[in-house]
């Protein structure tokens, strides 16, 4: 299926985003990567769906499946499609942009320390604020991974 060579610039995109040196390479490895997570979905539906009739009705009902249970499926309606519309349409990213302060408690001593810009990149809002976005973009991979195999496999 061609969405799988969507999901594989995924994969690469990430590994670009994880290697940025700064926050502006960050930005844009983060919104390439946030466009092809969704583009896997519009590959799927648009071109591989086209394919043959089976492999249209498996899509179907997978589409069917998300919108049935969005909690279930929440990496792509609470991060993927949040954060493509958000980025592509307002171009506001949901991950923190330069140095990230954070408090520091041990020995009874509270204190604030900075970290490096590309240390942590913490989403902003939503159900998945506070974690490192390329942690959530990383399981955004793995879900599609599970929902193309599940496809291919004709398990809908």
């Amino acid at each position: 299926m061609k969405a799988n060579v969507v999901l594989d610039d995924c994969r690469r995109a990430l590994n670009l985003v994880e290697g940025a040196h700064n926050d502006q390479d960050f930005r844009v490895y983060w919104v390439a990567l946030i466009a092809l997570l969704r583009a896997v979905g519009h590959v799927l539906d648009k071109v591989d769906a086209n394919a043959n009739a089976s492999l249209r009705r498996a899509v179907d009902a997978r589409w069917a499946e998300w919108r049935r249970d969005r909690e279930k499926h929440r990496l792509f309606w609470d991060f993927i499609e949040y954060e493509r519309n958000s980025v592509l349409k307002t171009y506001e990213l949901g991950v923190q942009s330069g140095d990230v302060d954070i408090v520091v408690q041990g020995s009874g001593v509270v204190g604030v320390s900075t970290l490096d810009e590309c240390l942590f990149k913490p989403l902003l809002d939503g159900p998945f604020a506070g974690e490192d976005g390329r942690d959530v973009a990383r399981e955004a991979i793995t879900w599609w991974e599970g929902q193309l195999s599940e496809i291919a496999g004709g398990r809908i």
